[in-house]
């Protein structure tokens, strides 16, 4: 969407709501119950429900064959209430102590300058410095107690420079 000649903004939304809808069974276990929501595969990261990104754009000109834009993008990541396997104590895939991705919000921000033959650009990612635990998984790629995870890179600042011939 361009506001104005100078300013263009992006918003993408989405929303998952996945959950089982039967009982699954093996041999008289559940393994999965109605209703609990499905995780992204055998790594049991949890899906986010909603997922929204918004960017803001402001282009302006320099003069003398040179433009600036300035950039910031954030994007939003609900937490998932669940319930899931992993927290079901009657499942083989419960482990106590599981907890789904927290909700999250990165914010990235640059500032870039044009020229004919060279571009420039100032970037600070995850601005916010935002670390928290995301995708809880299985540590030894079999079903145990121990859950590895991640978290977002570390605010990062840098500069990019190029030049085309």
């Amino acid at each position: 969407m361009l506001p104005n000649a100078h300013v263009k903004l992006d918003v993408e939304v989405a929303y998952t709501d996945a959950r089982y809808t039967r009982t699954i069974t093996e041999d008289g276990v559940v393994i999965v119950r109605e209703g609990q929501a499905v995780d992204s595969g055998f790594d049991f990261v949890s899906v986010s429900p909603w997922n929204l990104t918004a960017s803001v754009d402001y282009l302006m000109s320099l003069g003398r064959d040179a433009t600036a834009d300035l950039r910031a993008e954030d994007t939003l990541r609900s937490q998932n209430p669940g319930p899931f396997a992993l927290e079901d104590p009657q499942s083989p895939f419960y482990v106590p102590g599981y907890r789904p991705d927290p909700a999250t919000n990165l914010l990235n921000l640059r500032a870039g300058i044009h020229w004919r033959h060279c571009d420039a650009a100032l970037f600070v990612n995850n601005a916010l410095n935002a670390l928290p635990i995301i995708q809880q998984t299985n540590a030894t790629g079999v079903l145990s107690q121990r859950l590895d995870a991640a978290t977002f890179r570390p605010r990062t600042v840098g500069l990019t420079v190029s030049w085309r011939l």
